[in-house]
């Protein structure tokens, strides 16, 4: 009997057997780490939402892409005008082979100060600009090229957005050219797609969170 497929079988085995294991021993010492994080800060934690909360974060278009959604290792606290949320939201793309599994931290504030038009924000690239040629919607600003060669931006209602990204708006968004902005009346969601960001940067990307949030309310105030 010849005994090398069954070898090479059993290995094949051992090896995606490890990578499960792996993974599943990696998850569990990241939910412990950010369950820590919300110790120290004296944020809420939970491992999985309901579906009831799940539905909540759908008011923004992002949360509502692909399917088989969750929302894993939420922090969440308040003040008295403003709720912040920072998570690992998971979704699942394509069907069959073409299928896979997409994975982000994301920042989410939520307050009613946020009286502003919606509009996503995104860094150009050049799949961007191939669609661009197909008719999809990208916002630019003669006097401003340089946030127009950095960033695509899309809104259901231009004309209040360009009224809305003044001047001192726009300089601050230039200096973060990786950030992806989806903002609606009342909420603002801050994310860099596939990236889940680890345990002990989760403070800088919460300080992002609200850094972004008061410059918001600056241009609201001016």
């Amino acid at each position: 009997m010849d005994w090398a497929p069954i070898g090479f079988f059993v290995i094949v085995v051992l090896v995606i057997l490890g990578v499960v294991i792996g993974a599943i021993i990696a998850d569990k010492r990241r939910t412990e780490a950010i369950k820590q994080l919300a110790d120290s800060l004296g944020l809420a934690f939970q491992q999985q939402t309901s579906v009831e909360q799940l539905e909540m974060f759908k008011q923004i278009s992002y949360f509502s892409q692909g399917r088989s959604h969750q929302i894993r290792n939420l922090l969440s606290g308040s003040t008295d005008v403003t709720a912040i949320y920072i998570l690992d939201f998971h979704y699942t793309v394509g069907s069959g082979k073409n299928s896979s599994t997409k994975r982000q931290t994301v920042v989410a504030l939520a307050s009613n100060e946020l009286e502003v038009p919606g509009f996503d924000l995104a860094p150009e690239s050049i799949f961007s600009r191939f669609t661009e040629w197909f008719g999809v919607q990208d916002i630019d600003f003669e006097s401003h090229p340089e946030f127009s060669d950095k960033f695509i931006l899309q809104a259901t209602d231009e004309e209040a957005v360009r009224r809305f990204l003044d001047r001192p708006l726009l300089d601050f968004l230039i200096q973060k050219p990786d950030i992806y902005l989806n903002v609606r009346r009342g909420f603002l969601c801050v994310y860099r797609p596939d990236q889940l960001a680890p345990p002990e940067k989760w403070k800088e990307r919460m300080a992002e969170g609200f850094e972004i949030y008061r410059e918001l309310l600056n241009r609201i105030s001016r």
